[in-house]
């Protein structure tokens, strides 16, 4: 009995470790990143009778005036490699006629992220005789001289493959140097591996935040890119770690925002200073938060002798709200009573709700003011369009305060699809021609130029 109870267990663990196909090329076309030389596309299966009949493969084309470790990084669209567990193999379906070393690279982990240090690497080898399935043995390191550990203990959420290395050099191809490679065709298909977490889609840049209507000779920006605001905080420095600063506005002009990831890290910025912003009475700042963030921290910080921080915390000090851009306004009286010196003006920071790191942990910030006096939502212009039904399945209808002169609406990738003559603050925007997808309008009115966000189902 003994016997057979531990043949179960040891079936059900090897079970539980078994290996997935995590990218097949057969339905939505991956993201992959090239590198040094290397071009990557998903392209048809060159040999459909061979040992892999599936449609697609990924595409892999090395340039002999790239470089020896020119390669593509596939970002994985439904679950990460688990490396945590007992089974450190992936396997994957891989297409020469020529004699090739790959080496596989696994990289983005929960852990490491982008250290290169906490990247894994292996090796394996293809005869050339079209389709062959290659394992690739994690707890075997490759090229030990760089950067990389093994065996890992991580979830990796992109995976590299490089077809010019040479497992013998511990290295790159025979003969190959500075911008001298050779020139290769290789496939990839069926990447296959211990299933990890499911991978979450990144978020979708919102649309710009809505521009504050504070007089000049009455406000201090601290973050602003789109008023020309006269008076500012003296940035020196950054610290901290910032997810991106996009540009939210698809037209001429930028509107930048500050892109946070509170999964990872906070950031700020600071002066030479301090700088004294005793005339300024409220504090006002934007954000705009992907569902399921608890909160977080916003920070004046002081040097009066000694640095100081003052926290109002978003989720604690005021309920959070997620999916549109809002309005923050903080008297000035709230951060002196807890202390700060409106003359020592040294710092501001942002970080994760209670300081804790937190998954989701998207917000975007935008127009970080000081003022005089207080500001409402309808003193940004907030509110200015209402579009509907949005998303849509036939056109959208546009409603406005002011006239549109003109609009134009872009795809996701910036090119331009339509285009219109309006002279309306009433109108529609026909989609016939338009596939299902997200798309960006930019509105042209005598103030100015607004983008809107628009979705066809």
């Amino acid at each position: 009995m003994k016997k057979i109870i531990l043949v179960f267990t040891i079936l059900l663990g090897s079970l539980g470790y078994s290996q997935v196909v995590l990218e097949d090329f057969e339905g939505d076309v991956p993201l992959t990143v090239d590198s040094d030389g290397m071009v990557s596309s998903t392209q048809s299966n060159p040999d459909m009778a061979g040992a892999n009949p599936s449609a697609s493969a990924l595409q892999l084309i090395s340039d002999a005036a790239g470089q020896p470790w020119q390669g593509a990084r596939l970002v994985l669209q439904n679950n990460k490699i688990d490396m945590t567990t007992a089974n450190k193999v992936m396997t994957a379906d891989v297409y020469s006629n020529d004699p090739r070393e790959f080496l596989a690279k696994l990289s983005d982990g929960d852990v490491g992220g982008l250290d290169a240090n906490q990247e894994s690497k292996t090796a394996a080898v293809h005869t050339g005789n079209g389709w062959e399935t290659l394992t690739f043995d994690f707890n075997i390191p490759a090229d030990t001289s760089q950067p990389g550990y093994n065996p890992p203990d991580d979830q990796f959420s992109s995976v590299l493959f490089f077809p010019l290395y040479d497992i013998s050099n511990d290295g790159w191809c025979d003969g190959c140097g500075q911008n001298n490679a050779l020139t290769s065709t290789t496939y990839v298909d069926n990447i296959a591996a211990v299933a990890g977490d499911a991978i979450v889609p990144p978020v979708s840049d919102p649309e710009p935040a809505p521009l504050p209507n504070s007089p000049d000779n009455e406000t201090y920006s601290i973050y602003n890119d789109t008023n020309g605001y006269t008076t500012n905080f003296p940035f020196m420095y950054s610290f901290g770690t910032i997810a991106d600063e996009p540009d939210l506005d698809l037209g001429s002009g930028p509107n930048l925002a500050l892109k946070f990831d509170f999964s990872f890290a906070g950031y700020g910025q600071g002066e030479g200073g301090p700088d004294d912003v005793s005339a300024y009475n409220f504090v006002h700042f934007m954000y705009w938060a992907e569902p399921g963030v608890p909160g977080f921290q916003f920070r004046l910080i002081s040097n009066d002798g000694g640095v100081l921080e003052f926290t109002y915390e978003i989720g604690t000090d005021e309920p959070i709200v997620t999916g549109q851009w809002t309005l923050v306004t903080i008297p000035m009286s709230y951060f002196t009573n807890l202390g700060f010196p409106t003359t020592s003006f040294y710092q501001w920071k942002l970080e994760a709700f209670m300081q804790v790191v937190t998954d989701p942990g998207i917000v975007f910030i935008d127009n970080i003011l000081l003022t005089f006096n207080t500001l409402s939502v309808d003193e940004f212009d907030a509110n200015t369009f209402n579009v509907y039904p949005n998303p849509t399945t036939s056109n959208w209808n546009v409603k406005a305060k002011q006239v549109i002169k003109t609009i134009e609406v872009f795809d996701v990738l910036g090119k331009s699809v339509l285009t219109k003559e309006v002279n309306s603050a009433n109108f529609i925007i026909e989609t016939a021609s338009l596939n299902a997808g997200l798309y960006f309008a930019k509105l042209d009115l005598d103030s100015g130029t607004n983008t809107i966000k628009l979705i066809k189902k």
